[in-house]
């Protein structure tokens, strides 16, 4: 080994870029797989929302406008999210191997833009996906238990929870920092537009103050740093967790109906004719559930 081979100083910043290298490849093939994944879904869905009877038509357009709605905000996300972590991946690469941050080549007010850019983007699409999904499966859940009042009640306790808690947290994060804010936007229509997000999460990582800065503390970036995004993240997931247990509920009472009347109920053995028809019958059911969402 040579004088110059010093695990110390020589491979540090090696080391460095490659972990900063690896984490910035996987913020953007892990997000692109799971969004190959959905894609390949929604398209499903939209062939059996088109080739299904027409019955239904307008709470199947309303269903389909609002997949197109989620599968375009996801994009959006995706896109921002790859461009995020490219410029992350080159500021951090330029950075290590140049040893400064502040060389004549290194611009940091380009940096700050597009940091933000991706920040304010990722947050606010990321904002319309939970409202979207939160709204869907439950859309679901008040379908299948149609006439139970007590389904409808706590549907709308918890969405309103759920943004009630970001819709708090933009006032009270406003009321203390709208001050702050970019006057060169005029200070009326940025209140509006924060408001309007309806999270502090959102309103932060939105934030074009002289104070902003990428590795702030709380800055809010997909609902990181506030403990009002927590709470909105784990009413959200409550909320899912809780109409997808009353639809698998649903459906097994369902199936359980279905296997009493046609081997309980006459106490014979079914025939063929018998069996094709209680088979029509659970796919009848299953479109009804794909429908629902």
């Amino acid at each position: 080994m040579s004088g110059n081979d010093i695990p110390g100083q020589s491979t540090t910043p090696w080391r460095h870029t490659v972990q900063l290298l690896s984490m910035g490849i996987a913020q953007i093939l892990l997000p692109g797989v799971l969004y190959g994944m959905f894609t390949i879904l929604t398209l499903a869905c939209f062939c059996i929302l088109s080739t299904s009877d027409r019955q239904g038509r307008f709470a199947k357009l309303l269903l389909a406008l609002t997949l197109f709605a989620l599968w375009a905000s996801t994009t959006a996300l995706v896109v921002l999210n790859t461009l995020f972590s490219q410029y992350l991946i080159l500021r951090d690469a330029y950075i290590t191997w140049s040893d400064s941050s502040t060389s004549a080549g290194y611009d940091d007010d380009e940096v700050l833009r597009y940091l933000h850019a991706g920040v304010c983007g990722g947050t606010a699409t990321l904002t319309v996906n939970i409202l979207l999904g939160d709204a869907i499966v439950w859309w679901r859940a008040c379908v299948l238990w149609r006439g139970n009042w007590p389904i409808r009640v706590l549907c709308v306790l918890l969405l309103v929870a759920t943004f009630g808690t970001d819709l708090l947290s933009s006032i009270s994060g406003l009321s203390a920092h709208c001050a702050k804010l970019d006057t060169r936007y005029g200070s009326t229509l940025t209140l509006a537009t924060h408001t309007a997000m309806g999270t502090v999460d959102t309103c932060w990582a939105c934030y074009r103050g002289d104070t902003w800065r990428p590795r702030a503390t709380g800055i809010g970036y997909m609902y990181q740093g506030f403990s009002y995004g927590v709470a909105a993240t784990a009413l959200s997931l409550a909320t899912n967790v809780l109409a997808t247990a009353l639809v698998a509920y649903k459906s097994w009472r369902v199936a359980l109906c279905l296997n009493l009347c046609a081997y309980v109920g006459a106490g014979l053995t079914p025939t063929p004719t018998f069996r094709h028809a209680l088979h029509r019958r659970y796919r009848a059911m299953l479109r009804k559930y794909v429908e629902v969402g």
